[in-house]
């Protein structure tokens, strides 16, 4: 590694598709004082997409290559400011892990919370934190540690809450205010207009009343 570059994670059970690391890089870059960056996902709790409440589907081969494209084109260039990176895909900026600190996994066991505890941090020292609509990343779900998943997640979001008071509320206040709800929106519109050009061959008008 080379001195002073950056760093990213990507779990065993994630799926890149192609742009995805320039994308998270520049998006990191373009302020001083940004620290981590993080695509959207199938299954990324509060940059999941399309249904943020749930675990979507994780998109496959060519529909990933497809949804990834139309991602870069509806959200190109854009970043949303978010409380926390998500581990599964998280670009962290140099600068602010070395004035943070290592993940403490001597505190999170096997894993979950390590970033997010990270990201807390950081945020006291004045790090920002975005999402990237215009990056898209799959992700499987719950591989990296099978059955043990659901306790494991259960006992660190209890860990986050002590060692940072109204972390939940946080989360919480994010997903209230849905500041990614015009990006997901942006990327619905093209892909239903990329599914009615593929159906007909032609483009179509959609009238909500």
């Amino acid at each position: 590694l080379a001195p002073g570059a950056d760093l990213m994670l990507l779990n065993s059970d994630a799926v890149p598709a192609a742009g995805w690391v320039e994308r998270l890089r520049a998006a990191v870059h373009a302020a001083g004082d940004i620290g981590t960056a993080t695509p959207l996902s199938n299954d990324a709790t509060i940059l999941s997409y399309p249904d943020v409440r749930i675990a979507n589907a994780a998109p496959e081969g060519a529909a990933l290559a497809r949804l990834a494209k139309l991602a870069a084109k509806a959200n190109a260039g854009i970043a949303v400011e978010v409380p926390t990176g998500v581990g599964f895909c998280l670009y962290l900026r140099r600068e602010c892990l070395a004035a943070t600190g290592l993940f403490r996994e001597d505190v999170f066991a096997q894993g979950y919370g390590e970033e997010n505890d990270f990201c807390i941090r950081a945020r006291h020292l004045g790090w920002r934190h975005v999402g990237v609509p215009g990056a898209y990343v799959a992700h499987v779900g719950g591989q990296s540690f099978g059955a043990a998943t659901s306790p494991l997640v259960a006992r660190n979001l209890a860990v986050l809450e002590r060692l940072h008071p109204g972390y939940g509320a946080l989360i919480a206040a994010f997903q209230d205010a849905d500041p990614l709800v015009e990006a997901r929106r942006r990327l619905d519109v093209l892909r239903w207009q990329a599914a009615r050009r593929g159906a007909t061959g032609e483009g179509a008008v959609l009238l909500l009343t």
